[in-house]
């Protein structure tokens, strides 16, 4: 149970989640939020929270020898002169899996040190940042400027990362694992035009913004990456392209939807759907 500090009543969370859903209202309640157990309000038991940044690295460090290792031993089988189609199939999904989820930790790595989160030294967090950005070519500056106006601009349409607003189905499944998902945001940050932007901006000059000196960089570190795998398996080499453009965006987006879903309107039918995440199929129910 959850107590409002004026009134002193109970509140279940259930009670409490659907006042923060249906008016918005977590911004100007949360301060009024008592943890019993730590019998602290909400922002005194915030600022007590501490960043436990060995865990965070230890984990990482893991992950990368947990990835360095599983792409090995697949490069090791890939070895065999007469391994199938099908297993080299199945090879390339599976470590395109890994090497998505791989990235897609390093992504959110990244989204730790937008908000200052991977050391107490801002510009040791920001050159830390910058070095995992080098993965998926997301600058700390630049980053850091869209992901705050998501957070200002959060459930508007102008909201720059918006993947939450969508929902969960089999065509935005093949988007994503055809590429258009990836590709189709490219094109959408060269030629289509934001409603709050208020001059239109030439083409050349998006070209230049989109693939700055950083990218520039961040291209070549992927190269090179590309470069290393191919000397263990070309088929790890296509792994890694496909774990970058298709499964850790999914990943992502997922987690997009996860994390700020709302209830959806069915358009058709006019019903609320229950389930914030998937769409009207048979994957959800509706009321």
């Amino acid at each position: 149970m959850i107590k409002l500090n004026k009134s002193n009543n109970p509140i279940s969370e259930t009670e409490l989640n659907s006042i923060i859903d249906q008016n918005d209202m977590f911004l100007k309640i949360k301060s009024q939020l008592f943890n019993n157990k730590e019998k602290k309000n909400y922002d005194n038991f915030f600022k007590s929270l501490k960043q436990d940044y060995q865990g965070f690295y230890f984990r990482m460090f893991f992950l990368t020898i947990t990835t360095i290792i599983i792409i090995s031993l697949i490069g090791f089988f890939l070895q065999e002169s007469n391994v199938s189609i099908f297993k080299k199939t199945i090879f390339f999904l599976f470590a395109s899996l890994v090497i998505g989820i791989f990235l897609y930790n390093i992504q959110q790595a990244v989204h730790l040190g937008q908000h200052f989160n991977l050391s107490k030294n801002r510009s040791v967090n920001d050159l830390i940042t910058n070095f995992l950005g080098l993965f998926t070519g997301i600058e700390v500056t630049e980053g850091r400027r869209i992901h705050f106006k998501h957070h200002k601009l959060l459930s508007e349409d102008e909201d720059p990362e918006n993947s939450y607003m969508n929902r969960l189905n089999l065509k935005k499944i093949v988007k994503f694992f055809s590429l258009f998902a990836v590709f189709n945001y490219g094109l959408n940050v060269l030629f289509i035009k934001k409603k709050n932007d208020d001059d239109e901006v030439k083409l050349k000059d998006k070209i230049i913004n989109f693939f700055s000196l950083y990218r520039f960089f961040s291209i070549i570190f992927n190269l090179l990456i590309l470069y290393v795998t191919y000397q263990i398996n070309y088929i790890i080499t296509l792994a890694w392209a496909y774990g970058l453009l298709a499964f850790c965006p999914f990943f992502c987006s997922l987690l997009n939807m996860l994390e700020h879903g709302n209830k959806k309107i069915d358009s058709k039918k006019n019903k609320i759907l229950i389930n914030r995440i998937f769409s009207n199929s048979i994957l959800t129910a509706s009321e």
